[in-house]
C-alpha cells in the first residue's frame, strides 16, 4: 500500500493497494502540498494535476505524462524526468536544481523566473517554452530547439547554444554575454536590447534577425563570420553606438550597401 500524505499536516491525500506508483493514472488528482519525494512514478498519468507547491525531491518521473500539470513553487531537485511529457505544464518558480532533462517535451510549458543553472537540458524540446526571467547561466543547449520561445529577460551568460534553433525566438533584453552561438539558426529572432558582449556568433544564421538597441553589439565576436540567409534589422540606436566597430561584411550581410556603410560611418561618426 502507498499512501500520500500532506508534506506538513500530514493529511492523507490519496491512497492505493498498489506496491508502486509507477504507470498510476492520476490525471487531475489534487496533490496540492503533497509529500512526494523519493517516489517512483515512472510513467505515471499526472495530466492537468494539482502539485503546486508540493516535494517531489529525488521522485522517477521517467517518460510520465505531466501535460498541463501545475508545479508552482514545487521542489524538483534530483528528479528524473527523462522522456517525461510536460507540455503546456506550468513550473513558475519550482526548483529544478540537479534534474535529468534528457528528452523530455516542454513545448508550449510556462517555465518562468525558474533557476536553471548549469543544467544539461540536451535533448529537450523547448518549443513555444516561456523561459522569462529564467536563469540559464551556464547551461547546455547544444542543439535544442527553442522555436518561438519566449527569452526575454532571461540570462544565459556562457550558455552553450551551439546548433540551437532559436527562429522566432524572442530574446527581448536577455543577457547572452558570452554565450555560445555558434551555428544558431537566429532568423526572425528578436534581439531588442539583448547583451551580447563575448557571444561566439561564427556561423550563426541571420535572417530579418531584429537587432534593435543592442549597444554592445560589436563586441561580439566573430561578427564578421555570420551567415547571413538575407537581411536583418538594426536600429539608430545600434548603428549610432556599434557603426565604427562593426566589420564591413556584416553590415552587408544585414542588407547595407557599401556606399551606405561609408554614408552611414560618417553620419554616426559626427555625432
Amino acid at each position: 500500500m502507498i499512501e500520500i500524505r500532506h508534506k506538513s499536516s500530514g493529511a492523507l491525500l490519496y491512497q492505493t493497494e498498489a506496491d508502486t506508483l509507477a504507470h498510476a493514472k492520476l490525471a487531475n488528482a489534487n496533490l496540492f502540498e503533497a509529500n512526494l519525494a523519493g517516489l517512483d512514478m515512472t510513467g505515471i498519468d499526472l495530466s492537468n494535476a494539482d502539485v503546486n507547491e508540493a516535494d517531489l525531491t529525488g521522485a522517477c518521473l521517467a517518460y510520465a505524462n505531466l501535460s498541463g500539470i501545475c508545479l508552482w513553487a514545487s521542489a524538483l531537485n534530483g528528479v528524473d524526468l527523462r522522456h517525461a511529457d510536460l507540455t503546456a505544464a506550468r513550473l513558475w518558480g519550482t526548483k529544478l536544481s540537479g534534474v535529468q532533462f534528457s528528452g523530455a517535451d516542454f513545448t508550449r510549458a510556462a517555465v518562468k523566473e525558474v533557476d536553471l543553472t548549469g543544467a544539461d537540458l540536451t535533448g529537450t524540446i523547448l518549443i513555444r517554452t516561456d523561459l522569462e526571467g529564467s536563469n540559464l547561466t551556464g547551461a547546455v543547449l547544444t542543439g535544442v530547439d527553442l522555436t518561438e520561445a519566449n527569452l526575454k529577460r532571461s540570462v544565459l551568460t556562457d550558455a552553450d547554444l551551439r546548433y540551437a534553433t532559436l527562429i522566432s525566438a524572442d530574446l527581448t533584453r536577455a543577457d547572452m554575454q558570452r554565450a555560445k552561438l555558434i551555428q544558431a539558426d537566429l532568423t526572425l529572432a528578436n534581439l531588442s536590447e539583448t547583451q551580447l558582449a563575448g557571444a561566439d556568433l561564427r556561423d550563426a544564421i541571420l535572417l530579418n534577425t531584429l537587432l534593435t538597441g543592442c549597444l554592445d553589439l560589436h563586441l561580439a565576436n566573430c561578427l564578421g563570420e555570420v551567415g547571413h540567409a538575407g537581411p536583418s534589422a538594426l536600429d539608430r540606436r545600434t548603428l549610432q553606438g556599434c557603426i565604427s566597430h562593426l566589420p564591413d561584411a556584416f553590415l552587408e550581410g544585414v542588407g547595407y550597401m557599401p556606399h551606405e556603410i561609408e554614408t552611414l560611418r560618417t553620419l554616426y561618426r559626427a555625432t
